[in-house]
């Protein structure tokens, strides 16, 4: 029993993808903090510039900004490009 315990231990792996983006993300953040406070993040491949775009636009889209709606996209497609 002990054995087969340890073998659990040392060898079990779990992958968990989550999205910023998803309203649930905060909920499951705040209810799991060591979900979230130690993660390792494996990038694997590059990320498209459209996806990180996306995810720009997702974060700025809503946020109130003091600028033109020019600016703002301006603001989103840089945000998006400065982090390939």
């Amino acid at each position: 029993k002990q054995y087969f315990t340890d073998c659990v231990r040392d060898n079990l792996h779990i992958m968990l993808c989550m999205s910023p983006l998803n309203p649930k993300f905060p909920v499951r953040a705040r209810k799991f903090p060591g979900l979230v406070s130690s993660p390792t993040i494996d990038w694997f491949l590059p990320w498209p510039e459209e996806a990180l775009v996306s995810v720009s636009h997702g974060f700025i889209n809503d946020f109130p900004l003091d600028c033109s709606d020019n600016v703002k996209s301006s603001l989103i497609t840089h945000m998006g490009r400065v982090h390939k």
